[in-house]
């Protein structure tokens, strides 16, 4: 769950209340449980719950009063990240996306989040590609191609530097 939460910029020290954050990571939990029940692996359920998130930070104005504008970036980032990780997005088409110089958010986001945006990238499609290696049978190239990776080679290279196993490995 907070692996989750952390993709689209809530952690442990964000700013909400905490009656708000232990809603939050039930209703999360209660979501990974009825996906895993049903076998269900498909980035749009995942993709909505950001897109939930983000607004329910928009309708609380969490954006707006409690948080400061590189945070606000940093938030707009990790949800674009989200939405688009079955591209091969750049740090480039993030910051464009958001309005912003490449090399600015780069050191916003090491400044904010503790990672590298490359790093983020990385992990947000290695977390994709965990589920759908644990919940579908898809080969490895149609999994690295759903993640953005367009070599799949390059995806083996960076699954086993991420998790420590290849993708075969992992899936057994």
């Amino acid at each position: 769950v907070l692996e989750l939460l952390h993709l689209v910029g809530l952690w442990e020290d964000c700013p909400i209340s905490k009656k708000v954050g232990r809603e939050v990571a039930d209703c999360f939990l209660q979501i990974n449980e009825a996906m895993e029940s049903s076998g269900i692996a498909n980035l749009k359920v995942y993709s909505l719950f950001y897109l939930l998130l983000y607004n329910l930070q928009e309708q609380n104005h969490i954006s707006a009063n409690m948080l400061s504008q590189q945070e606000i970036w940093v938030r707009k980032a990790c949800v674009y990240i989200y939405h688009n990780s079955n591209l091969p997005i750049t740090v480039k088409d993030v910051a464009k996306a958001i309005d912003l110089n490449a090399n600015y958010l780069s050191g916003l986001f090491k400044k904010v989040i503790g990672i590298t945006i490359k790093d983020y990238i990385t992990q947000n499609r290695m977390i994709c590609a965990k589920d759908l290696l644990r919940k579908s049978d898809y080969k490895i190239k149609e999994v690295a191609k759903y993640v953005g990776y367009n070599d799949p080679v390059n995806f083996v290279k960076a699954f086993k530097k991420q998790v420590g196993k290849t993708p075969e490995e992992y899936r057994r």
